[in-house]
């Protein structure tokens, strides 16, 4: 091994090949923050004449021979990640509010508003939300997008119940509330959700809403067999 010599007549051994001179002051850099004397050679060669990379060994890391062994354990530990700051470890992690009260969460609600229960469950799991979220509960947009929804899925069961005798084809009122429901969601819910998950994180503590939306449906069920039974 090739071997030059410092001022204190210490010879320099080469304790790092790198691909790359950026590889190599890397190390260097890591070296020299652990107090040790470090150098690299051929970095410019390389630099200029990449292709010389195989025949050279890469760009090699030295240290005086009395700092090699330290030199060595460093990088074994900085290759481990031990010699990484408590502050650099979360320094890319954002810091979330705690959430001392379980919430519903609002895209399982959103879900359930249009596969399973009418559209109005969401905009009711929003109000219950407000109410742990906001020290003032939800604001009047929230009451009045959960009324207008109520107002139209009662309006589209009865059209429902009424069948071929109602006054606007069953359908199309469906068709209208589901549009009524997607631009709630665009519109308002979405941005409910992602301030949740930007404030609490996507682990925040959630509360089941299995038991609403069963007894909400169940509910809705019963509703439908009494409209249709009276209207018949």
């Amino acid at each position: 091994m090739e071997a030059t010599m410092d001022g204190d007549g210490d010879d320099f051994v080469a304790v790092d090949n790198c691909a790359t001179p950026t590889d190599a002051h890397l190390i260097k850099g890591v070296l020299e923050s652990a107090g040790l004397t470090a150098v690299t050679t051929d970095n410019h060669l390389l630099q200029a004449y990449d292709w010389l990379t195989p025949a050279a060994g890469g760009v090699r890391v030295l240290v005086p021979a009395s700092e090699a062994a330290a030199a060595r354990q460093t990088l074994v530990d900085y290759r481990a990640g031990e010699l990484m700051l408590a502050d650099e470890e979360d320094a890319g992690k954002p810091a979330f509010e705690q959430l001392g009260t379980p919430i519903y969460s609002p895209d399982i609600a959103t879900l359930l508003s249009f596969v399973l229960v009418h559209p109005a469950f969401g905009a009711g799991i929003h109000l219950l939300n407000a109410r742990t979220l906001q020290p003032g509960g939800a604001g009047a947009l929230a009451w009045a997008w959960f009324l207008a929804l109520a107002t139209g899925s009662l309006a589209t069961i009865m059209l429902v119940a009424q069948g071929s005798d109602a006054a606007l084809n069953p359908a199309l009122a469906a068709f209208g509330l589901s549009l009524l429901t997607a631009i709630w969601y665009l519109s308002f819910a979405q941005a409910h959700s992602k301030a949740v998950l930007q404030r609490f994180g996507p682990a925040y503590p959630r509360r089941s809403v299995a038991p609403l939306a069963i007894g909400v449906f169940a509910v809705e069920l019963a509703l439908g067999c009494a409209v249709g039974m009276g209207i018949s």
